[in-house]
């Protein structure tokens, strides 16, 4: 069965990466929201797209797939204690959840 995209879906992440990552202390873009805004929905979308991909994977290659990701992912949050470890453990957890909604197993 095809991916399609649910634009519900779409705009609640949009709005979510806008509010936690575009909007919070600190952030440049508080002060220009359209700006935010579109980077926002362009994250989603590339989310978004990244889980159609994936889905078009078959079963056993995706399972298989995010078994390597989840121990990566392990090593990287509890055995690496650098800045490279976490940029690569956030790089891990976010294809860790297109790979798990691509799958099902995300809420």
């Amino acid at each position: 069965m095809p991916h399609t995209i649910d634009r519900r879906r779409l705009m609640r992440r949009a709005w979510h990466l806008f509010r936690s990552q575009f909007g919070g202390v600190g952030c440049i873009y508080r002060r220009l929201p359209r700006h935010a805004m579109s980077l926002a929905m362009r994250e989603a979308w590339r989310e978004e797209k990244a889980i159609a991909a994936a889905a078009a994977l078959p079963p056993a290659a995706l399972i298989a797939r995010i078994a390597t990701i989840r121990a990566a992912h392990h090593y990287r949050v509890h055995y690496g204690s650098s800045p490279r470890h976490d940029r690569e453990a956030a790089k891990l957890t976010a294809q860790l959840r297109t790979l798990e909604a691509a799958a099902g197993m995300a809420a």
